[in-house]
């Protein structure tokens, strides 16, 4: 049998580089497609703008419109970029709480055996883990202080639940339902550039709003649709369609301040340059110089050339005299503390809590009570909103519910020591071991791995009054590993 021939492969540059331009396009497409989509939703999110003063002041005089809304939220976003002072603010808020939190069932009634309770209540905790209460909680609380409102997709698979933000400028709120805010997309600002970002319900919805699928009924003001289940709104105004920035009364303050450290570095720069007057004679009767011109220039130029940075000469028979509008630098720099400490007040926050320099422990501690009835209402919204998502499905054939506890960064050490006493009286271990800062589930494989381990044998506590029977007191015997020293006394001996 002859052998094939091979035909060897013909080709051109002009193909191979066609080629190899549709493979990268497709590459390009298949890998990047969905980065581009989130670029394009992060800038309608984090659009940059230009605001001043006088716009942000006419903003606040009408800011439940919605053109001042988005002036507004945007001024937040670059003033928290932009200025310490309002980020701490807005971070000591959101991160007060601990979050700490306990699980327990509805239906105290179909409890039947410690075995179901104890499948349920672990097949629950490890549901309750997907949700990353600790840092979700910080996260959204920061971000409706910042904007006033905050729009999120739950997106939930096997291995836990992501919360995508949906730009506020896309969504408004449309109703409540058991105290969780509900709210609806305006599909005519979604494109098909931005389109691949969002969540499979709004590409779906948005395909079939091109087609003229939906049902104008469906429609709120002809291009607003309420997405379902997994769509969460938290806003400050509970019954209102947009939010404004929690902290939106002290932005003027904000300004004024950068302002006035402009003013304070112009100062300083005008007061560390050095003017060198040289002064040449003149005739007092006709004012003409005594000097030739053309030797004055040149002491001028000698002199010019030998300054340093920072200082200049003037050469001209005048003579000149420094004049200020206020009593220098000093006053300034005392404007700008003014400046700061007027934010503060405005803000309804203690200085004393960031770089204070006075001694007022009992104004402080009256402070933080105070500041926590702020970030209270936030910790109740997220509350209801992870009940909300409990009671949409039974566990181990039970209703579950959250509480949220009152443990912040400041009183957590009372708390638990409260609690650790509560117990010698009946008190929860659950709630001793939430405080602590235990998850349900870590609660739960913490005193598992503990009891499988047998630490309880192998950790034997020492021997102390409270350990101690009457009959084990005195000195240990040789066989228990004492002295057997014949001198000690017992209890018998005594009597």
């Amino acid at each position: 049998m002859s052998e094939e021939k091979k035909i060897p492969f013909s080709h051109n540059e002009e193909y191979v580089d066609k080629q190899l331009r549709s493979i990268n396009q497709m590459l390009e497409h298949r890998n990047y497609s969905l980065m581009n989509g989130i670029i394009n939703a992060s800038n309608e999110i984090y659009r940059s703008r230009r605001i001043n003063r006088n716009s942000l002041r006419r903003a606040l005089a009408d800011p439940y419109n919605p053109n001042n809304v988005e002036i507004l939220q945007q001024a937040s976003m670059m003033l928290k970029a932009t200025n310490g002072i309002y980020k701490r603010v807005l971070n000591y808020h959101a991160s007060m709480y601990t979050h700490d939190f306990m699980l327990l069932p509805l239906e105290v009634d179909k409890i039947k055996t410690p075995n179901k309770i104890q499948k349920a209540y672990a097949e629950a905790s490890q549901y309750i883990e997907k949700f990353n209460i600790k840092y979700n909680s910080s996260w959204i609380k920061e971000r409706v202080l910042e904007q006033g409102e905050l729009f999120v997709y739950k997106i939930e698979d096997s291995g836990g639940i992501i919360l995508q933000e949906i730009p506020n400028t896309f969504c408004k709120i449309t109703s409540v339902e058991n105290d969780v805010s509900k709210y609806a997309i305006n599909l005519k600002k979604l494109s098909d550039n931005n389109i691949v970002f969002f969540p499979k319900e709004i590409q779906l919805l948005y395909r079939k709003f091109k087609k003229g699928n939906i049902n104008k009924n469906d429609l709120i003001d002809g291009c607003y649709y309420e997405l379902k289940n997994n769509a969460i709104a938290f806003n400050l105004n509970r019954f209102a369609p947009k939010g404004i920035p929690y902290y939106c009364t002290i932005f003027d303050d904000l300004m004024e301040l950068e302002d006035m450290k402009d003013l304070k570095s112009q100062n300083a720069v005008i007061e560390s340059i050095k003017l060198i007057h040289q002064k040449f004679p003149v005739d007092k009767d006709t004012g003409v110089s005594l000097i030739d011109f053309d030797v004055i220039t040149q002491y001028h130029n000698a002199t010019k050339s030998t300054l340093p940075n920072g200082t200049a000469v003037t050469t001209n028979p005048l003579d000149l005299q420094a004049l200020y509008l206020s009593d220098s630098n000093s006053k300034i720099s005392s404007n700008v503390s003014q400046a700061r400490d007027t934010i503060y007040d405005s803000a309804g926050v203690n200085s004393e809590l960031f770089n204070g320099n006075k001694n007022t422990t009992e104004a402080v501690a009256m402070g933080i009570i105070a500041d926590n009835l702020v970030a209270k209402p936030l910790n109740d919204m997220i509350n209801n909103w992870i009940n909300y998502e409990l009671r949409k499905k039974k566990i181990g054939g039970l209703t579950w519910t959250v509480k949220m506890l009152d443990t912040t960064e400041f009183n957590k050490d009372k708390r638990i020591n409260s609690a650790k006493e509560a117990m010698a009286y009946g008190g929860s271990r659950l709630e001793f071991l939430a405080r602590s800062g235990y998850t349900p589930l870590q609660s739960l494989s913490v005193l598992k791995m503990e009891s499988m381990l047998g630490l309880d044998e192998l950790m034997i506590p020492q021997s102390t009054s409270h350990t101690q029977s009457s009959s084990d007191v005195g000195r240990p015997s040789k066989e228990d590993g004492g002295t057997g020293n014949e001198d000690t006394v017992t209890p018998e001996a005594q009597n």
